[in-house]
């Protein structure tokens, strides 16, 4: 098994009460889900996917105002860096 590990980086920190850890994080290749996983009370996740996983795969966090991460999937394991908007509204 492969293991795509992260970590999930604010892009502020204007709203301390609004944060990513217990959000869901899921890998997909096109529609397929491969797996998915939690974030940690330090900001970590660990996923594991089949080593036979090639091409593009898409990492997202299940917040509303996350950015998605685009990495190539070459059987290894695969570090991710996501980023978020911890501003709890939709004007910021």
């Amino acid at each position: 098994m492969a293991t795509v590990t992260g970590e999930i980086v604010p892009l502020n920190r204007l709203d301390p009460l609004f944060h990513a850890v217990n959000s869901s994080v899921v890998v997909r290749q096109g529609r397929k889900v491969l797996g998915h996983g939690i974030v940690t009370d330090n900001d970590e996740f660990t996923i594991e996917i089949s080593d036979d996983v090639r091409g593009e795969i898409e990492i997202t966090l299940g917040l509303y105002n996350a950015a998605p991460s685009i990495a190539q999937a070459d059987g290894g394991d695969i570090f991710v860096t996501l980023l978020y908007s911890n501003v709890n509204n939709f004007i910021a």
